[in-house]
């Protein structure tokens, strides 16, 4: 007489854990994969903003001397007009740290206006840029 019972043998329920597992890890990669993502996205969304932000500024504010220097940071200039600057350059913006600079290109003026151009970056070493926005100075 044959003794036969119902259910699993370990060996099917060591492989469904095993197939179990490997999908539930590889799900949990995405999820992470894409949370990093959405946090470099939310980085760059900053430096966006805070590229115009820092280009109006300096529109508005700005002043010709007629000694134009070309391609001289002129940031520290205007970091008076941000309440999240720390140093000349750095400014902590929605509690991250950004790194700004901002260049006149005096070289070829266009009809009198000058190009303005300001670039944000991860750190002071500039390795990162992270946004960069373009406007015109008189």
């Amino acid at each position: 007489m044959k003794n036969k019972e119902d259910g699993f043998t370990l060996v099917e329920i060591l492989a469904a854990i095993t197939i179990l597992s490997i999908i539930l890890l590889s799900i949990y990669a995405v999820f992470i994969n894409s949370m990093k993502q959405s946090q470099n996205n939310d980085i760059h969304f900053l430096a966006f903003n805070l590229a115009a932000n820092v280009l109006e500024t300096i529109q508005y504010n700005y002043s010709s001397t007629g000694n134009c220097v070309d391609q001289q940071d002129i940031f520290p200039e205007y970091s008076g007009y941000f309440d999240e600057a720390e140093q000349d350059n750095l400014l902590i913006f929605n509690e991250k740290i950004f790194y700004v600079k901002a260049k006149i290109d005096c070289n070829n003026p266009m009809d009198g206006l000058h190009l303005l151009h300001v670039q944000i970056y991860k750190s002071s070493n500039q390795e990162r840029l992270l946004a960069e926005s373009f406007g015109y100075v008189p």
